[in-house]
């Protein structure tokens, strides 16, 4: 009948690590390594409660190397996080101490909640698919960046955002299919355009007014293929000629 049955799993050498736990009903978060036993540990004692670990300092250390490579020389360039991946407070947190201010949103929650945290963050409202009220709301919210992957949609988008402050510098980007067969999940047969397609898309945006367009690619879930990417950007390039 604990309240914390998880803290008390953890042994007396551990204290420092103890005194580290926030939000102890379901979730861990130390500042460093956390003790492969310690894990056991918890498993083995409480095995039918959830448990999340936070390694703060391995989270850090992979935007360092994320930063390092991807933004020197490129001022026009950032990198954004997707909220739907862990909408954890403590990891938004650490994210956004580390400089990144941009945060790929998929619903009206997730948007709420990145400008609750930072109201001068910019979002990416990259879900394809979106309800008019939704789009409404995002509109609102001075969201003026949005994913398609139809024609349809991209006129949805015009017609519902037009009144929105932000509709002058309107970005549309048009989602590609996946061409990485070696993800173990493979978003093309759900999500994005060919490529004849996605070209059509971007001559339309082109005749528009106020809107800048681009090209979004998601290379699949858990992929095994490093070279993906390399093959994903050669991709849009492709596209983009």
């Amino acid at each position: 009948n604990s309240e914390n049955p998880a803290k008390e799993a953890l042994s007396d050498s551990q204290e420092t690590f103890e005194n580290k736990l926030e939000e102890l009903e379901d979730f861990l978060c130390h500042p460093g390594k956390i003790k492969t036993e310690v894990i056991k540990d918890i498993i083995n004692k409480y095995p039918e409660d959830a448990v999340f670990f936070l390694n703060e300092e391995k989270l850090r250390e992979k935007i360092s190397i994320l930063q390092e490579y991807f933004l020197p020389k490129y001022p026009n360039k950032a990198i954004a996080y997707a909220v739907k991946a862990n909408h954890r407070k403590q990891i938004f947190n650490i994210i956004n101490d580390a400089g990144i201010d941009n945060f790929d949103c998929a619903s009206r929650n997730e948007i709420d909640m990145v400008q609750s945290l930072n109201k001068d963050s910019t979002i990416l409202f990259n879900h394809p698919i979106k309800k008019k009220k939704d789009l409404q709301f995002a509109a609102k919210k001075g969201v003026n960046h949005y994913t398609v992957q139809s024609k349809k949609e991209i006129d949805k988008i015009i017609d519902n955002v037009s009144d929105s402050k932000d509709f002058k510098s309107l970005e549309i980007a048009v989602r590609l299919e996946s061409i990485n067969k070696k993800a173990k999940i493979d978003f093309s047969k759900k999500f994005g355009t060919d490529k004849e397609h996605a070209k059509e898309m971007l001559r339309y945006l082109k005749k528009q007014s106020n809107i800048d367009s681009g090209i979004y690619m998601h290379i699949g879930s858990q992929n095994e293929d490093i070279s993906a990417h390399v093959k994903g950007i050669d991709y849009m390039a492709d596209v983009a000629k």
